[in-house]
């Protein structure tokens, strides 16, 4: 993301590949084409964590970037490898010469492009306070209202908008379960989506999140591919805010996303006596 706000420039799903289980040689090898035949700089194409691809395919992807590289040996493009720090793979270390610092950006510049520059569209005024395509739904501990708000939004926005609830309890977060689940035929309208990730999913969550709210896709390995309609509404909901949760993933995609956070009674508690107090002092 910060690579594409010193671009000033929207990232879309065909400038990022997002590697995991799902990713096969043809899928690198169509992106690949695509990077070098594009011949301009006005892409940034990205490779997201390619730890995540099995050794022959790590190996796949530089032979085949090399090939295509001497058949175009004019082409001018920008691809950025990502990694995740402490970690190395067959791709990283061909290309580690050439590795650079990446850009520092705040929580709240981050924050904002992803708000203003991403989410932020009129068209979603009606069923978004903010106007944001997406929303985190997040509390500290279940039972606190979060499937109830979003209930409650397509209540209240029911003749313009479909709903529907996909919710995902294995650890590892199956993106086929999502895509085939979102797939299923809903009536003609606009839709309300809300992924609901249960406290036991933990391992491709974050990857997931981040297509699904910036790239606004999500494509299995057997080429089955949701895409949100530009009308569509995107709610994650999920414990993010558990503190077993913050103490696995101090830094997750999840926190730059606009929140609607669920309070229990005595979280609500805690805020009107903590507003009581303050204000008996400013009397004082």
């Amino acid at each position: 993301l910060g690579l594409f706000l010193i671009a000033k420039k929207v990232p879309t799903a065909e400038e990022i590949l997002c590697c995991g289980e799902h990713i096969t040689e043809e899928k690198i090898k169509l992106f690949l084409q695509q990077v070098v035949l594009s011949n301009s700089f006005h892409h940034i194409y990205c490779v997201v964590c390619p730890e995540k691809l099995s050794y022959s395919l790590n190996n796949y992807f530089i032979k085949e970037f090399d090939s295509i590289r001497r058949k175009r040996s004019c082409s001018e493009y920008y691809l950025a490898i990502i990694t995740a720090k402490g970690t190395s793979c067959g791709i990283s270390l061909q290309y580690d010469t050439k590795a650079k610092t990446p850009p520092n950006f705040s929580v709240k510049e981050i924050k904002d492009f992803v708000y203003n520059s991403i989410l932020k569209h009129k068209c979603h005024q009606r069923v978004d306070h903010e106007g944001a395509s997406g929303r985190l739904v997040a509390s500290r501990t279940s039972g606190n209202g979060k499937t109830r708000y979003a209930k409650t939004l397509h209540e209240n926005n029911g003749q313009y908008y479909n709903y529907k609830n996909v919710p995902i309890h294995e650890r590892v977060c199956n993106r086929d379960t999502i895509v085939e689940d979102c797939l299923e035929k809903v009536k003609d309208k606009k839709t309300i989506y809300c992924i609901d990730f249960s406290p036991a999913v933990y391992e491709n969550l974050d990857m997931i999140v981040f297509e699904l709210m910036v790239l606004r896709k999500l494509e299995t390995r057997y080429g089955r591919v949701f895409r949100l309609l530009k009308n569509d509404y995107l709610l994650i909901e999920g414990l993010f805010l558990d503190d077993n949760f913050l103490k696995r993933f101090p830094i997750h995609f999840a926190s730059y996303l606009p929140l609607y956070e669920c309070l229990g009674p005595s979280e609500s508690l805690e805020i009107y006596r903590n507003q009581n107090n303050s204000v008996q002092q400013q009397q004082q």
